[in-house]
């Protein structure tokens, strides 16, 4: 026979402890929705550029200081500097 028993829950994610007596085996599962990490992500690659008014396209060094950034380390294939 096994048990389920939900140790933690928050509005995104949840985690659930099974014990299988036959096995006597104890498993740990956690289980998060994506969707709105998903939905965030969208609507920031449909905001890019926004917070430099455009001036992004037009000055390479401020693309670099833009891409260099930690905070946008993601819309690079290769961690370099540029």
């Amino acid at each position: 026979m096994s048990k389920r028993l939900v140790v933690d829950r928050e509005p995104w994610r949840r985690t659930d402890f099974h014990f299988d007596e036959s096995e006597n085996k104890v498993t740990l599962n956690t289980v998060q929705d994506a969707e709105p990490i998903v939905e965030e992500n969208k609507r920031k690659m449909n905001a890019y550029g926004e917070d430099t008014n455009g001036a992004i396209q037009k000055d390479p060094k401020l693309l670099a200081r833009y891409l260099n950034d930690p905070d946008h380390k993601y819309f690079k294939v290769a961690p370099t500097n540029i």
